[in-house]
């Protein structure tokens, strides 16, 4: 009770503080549901170790979306660790170069330069047949200091590409961000809707959590964000205040739509997307243009596309 009292005063000091920023609908738009964000916490601090023993932590959430912010520190419930959401990003190093897979001849996603880079996946949509081949991939390291990941990110080439170029812009305004989730494989996903179910419960996994088959993130063109100071993820200093991070947050969706960027799961649109909101997934579609239309219209790719379920 007690931390539901804190989220909902944090929900209300979220939304009185997008309302006043230069860029609020997008943020206003990613909701404030704070006790999903509880596991999504847990999963970037258990990072990705199956084995590594349950910790209990005192930590300050981002504020924004799903988790929007939470302006007090709470202490976080014990949480078992997953083989996490991922946890950050740092372009290739000397010592850990990238890899890259090459693409095979598509057999199934619609071409675009190789593939669709506006292809819906949803609860309804799976992802089409072949697309795995049709992808060139990019493998490369964690950067965040407090994560204690060993593998490394996978991102669709030109994904990766744009995001470091984002990441770079977003560095020279003084303001850093991270990968925390990236391309998954269909067993990494099923791995989550079953430790997700047993941990959280349906009801979450439901909200949060895609069928294999039916995740963006095994598209490569979805990537779990975080703001990061000095290689280590914002959500757990203490004296970054919500209104710091909300105003950030801001900052990099007005950015992000020039690189071809979208916030994907917005407040409001859950019968359309099937999600709750998550201020911190965003997808690539390529285009800077359809990008811009999707944000600044506050809609989803969904609505975009025309492509609406008949029962939203």
């Amino acid at each position: 009770m007690l931390l539901a009292g804190i989220y909902k005063k944090a929900a209300l000091a979220l939304l009185l503080w997008g309302a006043a920023l230069p860029f609020a609908a997008p943020l206003a738009h990613a909701g404030a549901s704070f006790p999903a964000q509880m596991p999504r916490a847990a999963e970037r601090a258990a990072a990705t170790s199956v084995t590594a023993p349950a910790a209990t932590s005192s930590v300050k959430a981002t504020p924004m979306g799903t988790g929007a912010g939470k302006t007090k520190k709470v202490e976080k419930a014990t949480a078992k660790a997953s083989p996490k959401a991922d946890a950050a990003v740092k372009a290739p190093s000397a010592a850990k170069k990238q890899e890259t897979k090459k693409a095979k001849p598509a057999s199934g996603a619609k071409k675009t330069g190789g593939i669709d880079y506006l292809v819906l996946v949803n609860k309804t949509r799976a992802i089409p047949s072949g697309w795995d081949d049709a992808i060139e991939t990019v493998s490369f390291p964690d950067e965040l200091k407090d994560s204690t990941r060993s593998d490394n990110f996978i991102l669709e080439k030109k994904t990766y590409n744009r995001y470091l170029a984002l990441k770079k812009a977003l560095a020279q305004e003084g303001i850093g961000i991270a990968v925390v989730s990236a391309k998954r494989d269909h067993a990494y996903q099923q791995r989550l809707v079953d430790e997700y179910t047993r941990d959280y419960g349906a009801d979450y996994v439901r909200r949060y959590v895609a069928t294999p088959g039916y995740s963006e993130h095994e598209t490569g063109l979805a990537i779990d964000i975080c703001l990061e100071r000095g290689g280590r993820n914002m959500d757990y200093m203490s004296d970054v205040s919500d209104a710091t991070r909300t105003a950030l947050f801001e900052r990099v969706y007005a950015k992000m739509t020039e690189y071809g960027f979208i916030l994907r799961y917005l407040s409001g649109k859950e019968a359309i997307t099937g999600y709750a909101p998550e201020y911190w997934h965003i997808r690539y579609v390529d285009s800077p243009s359809v990008a811009k239309a999707i944000m600044q219209k506050r809609i989803t790719l969904e609505e975009y596309l025309g492509a609406v379920p008949q029962a939203a």
